[in-house]
């Protein structure tokens, strides 16, 4: 917890990323392959999916890897045996449209616009700090990206879908 908190003031307070060419194709498999047991340990489905040929994005790789892992993580967290949850990357005018979304319990509409605030927890009964949303608003906001998070508590269709746009490499 302590070391996560550094690492929010340090991006908060720091100078910006360096933003260099990466494929996140790469950078999306790299965080899948690291949970895929995680979520079958817990007969939860972890399906990816990308456009071909996408071409490359302005990123830091690491702290793009780990905006991946957190979602992808939390996902899991949330998720109910049987659920599933979807990396996607879709190919966009403007950039490359990343999505991790769930078929969870969702997350309760008063809770919503709060999920990504500092240590704010929507609940208590599942591990975590309320850190990582917030790391992942702030590792965005520094790649220039937007991030949104829809939800829905409503059988059967309930889930969350976290959504950000990477804006493509203008050399490429």
């Amino acid at each position: 917890m302590i070391r996560d908190m550094m690492e929010l003031h340090r991006l908060e307070t720091g100078e910006d990323l360096p933003l260099h060419p990466v494929n996140v194709v790469l950078v999306a498999e790299i965080a899948v392959a690291q949970l895929i047991l995680s979520a079958e340990e817990r007969n939860i489905e972890l399906i990816f999916g990308a456009d071909t040929g996408l071409p490359l994005v302005l990123a830091q790789p690491d702290r793009l890897k780990q905006v991946f892992l957190n979602l992808i993580d939390n996902a899991i967290k949330y998720c109910r045996a049987g659920d599933e949850i979807r990396v996607l990357l879709k190919r966009q005018a403007d950039g490359v449209l990343c999505e991790v979304q769930d078929s969870g319990p969702g997350i309760a509409a008063a809770d919503l616009p709060r999920v990504t605030e500092l240590l704010y927890r929507s609940r208590k009964d599942v591990e975590g700090y309320g850190i990582g949303l917030a790391l992942v608003r702030e590792i965005l906001r520094r790649h220039n990206a937007t991030f949104t998070i829809d939800s829905s508590t409503n059988s059967p269709h309930s889930g969350t879908a976290c959504r950000w746009l990477l804006p493509y490499n203008p050399i490429a």
